[in-house]
C-alpha cells in the first residue's frame, strides 16, 4: 500500500481540501520524493468521460470513455501503467459529446513518466510550477493504442505503436467555464453534493501518423485514491 504521507503532501501543495491532513501525526518525516514519483501520485486513479451514442436502430445510449492510471510496478511508482478501455457496446453506428463531434474506440495501453529533470530536494517545488503553468507532461516510454470505426468493431482504423521517449502525453487541468468543464458538469456538481472535488483533467497527445488524441475526464469517485 502506498504510503498515505506524500498524497496528502501532493493535495497540500495544490490547494485541495483534504480534511484528512489535520488529522495526521507524522511519526518521522517524510521521505523526499522526485517531480517524477509525486506527479505519478497525482494522476493515478480512473478518469471517464460522458460519450453519447447512437445505435443502428436511432437509439440513443449515454455511455463513457474511461481510462485507468496505475504505477506499472509496485517497486517503481514513478512509471505508470495507463490503460485506454474504449467504448464498449453492440451496433454502434457514432459516438460523441458535447466537447468533441467525433469520438472513435481507442483503447490499448501505455507506460508513462513525469518529462524532465527530477529532483528529490525539488520534487514538490517543481510539481508545484508544472500545476501553476497548468500542465504536467508524461514521457510515453512505450504502449500501444488501437482506434476502431464503432460502426465496425472487427475493423481497426489505425494501430500507432509509440516509441521511447518521442511523444508526451499532456495533462492540464480544465478549467470552470471551458467546453470540458460543461461536458463534465453534471458528474462534478454530483461530486460536490457527496463533499468531493473531483480533479478535471484534458488528456493530450500530439499527432502520431495522423493520430491525435484528446479527451476531457473527470476523476470517478467510486475508484478514488485514499
Amino acid at each position: 500500500m502506498l504510503n498515505l504521507v506524500p498524497k496528502l503532501l501532493v493535495l497540500a501543495a495544490l490547494g485541495l481540501p483534504c480534511a484528512a491532513l489535520a488529522q495526521v501525526q507524522l511519526e518521522r518525516p517524510p521521505a523526499l520524493e522526485d517531480t517524477a514519483t509525486i506527479a505519478a501520485r497525482w494522476i493515478e486513479g480512473r478518469f471517464r468521460m460522458p460519450v453519447t451514442c447512437l445505435k443502428k436502430d436511432g437509439t440513443r445510449l449515454e455511455l463513457e470513455e474511461a481510462v485507468v492510471i496505475r504505477p506499472s510496478r509496485t517497486d517503481e511508482v514513478s512509471v505508470l501503467r495507463a490503460t485506454f478501455f474504449g467504448i464498449d457496446a453492440p451496433d454502434i453506428e457514432r459516438c460523441y459529446n458535447t466537447a468533441m463531434q467525433e469520438i472513435p474506440d481507442r483503447r490499448g495501453t501505455l507506460y508513462l513518466k513525469r518529462r524532465g529533470m527530477s529532483r528529490e530536494d525539488l520534487g514538490l517545488t517543481d510539481f508545484r510550477r508544472d500545476v501553476r503553468d497548468g500542465e504536467v507532461s508524461f514521457a510515453i516510454e512505450r504502449g500501444t493504442l488501437s482506434v476502431r470505426d464503432l460502426a465496425d468493431p472487427n475493423a481497426v482504423r489505425q494501430r500507432i505503436e509509440f516509441k521511447p521517449g518521442k511523444h508526451d502525453l499532456v495533462t492540464r487541468q480544465i478549467l470552470s467555464g471551458s467546453d470540458g468543464a460543461k461536458l463534465l458538469e453534471d458528474w462534478y456538481v454530483e461530486g460536490r453534493k457527496q463533499g468531493l472535488r473531483l480533479r478535471r483533467i484534458k488528456f493530450s497527445i500530439d499527432e502520431v501518423d495522423a493520430f491525435q488524441f484528446n479527451a476531457y475526464y473527470i476523476e470517478d469517485p467510486k475508484r478514488r485514491k485514499q
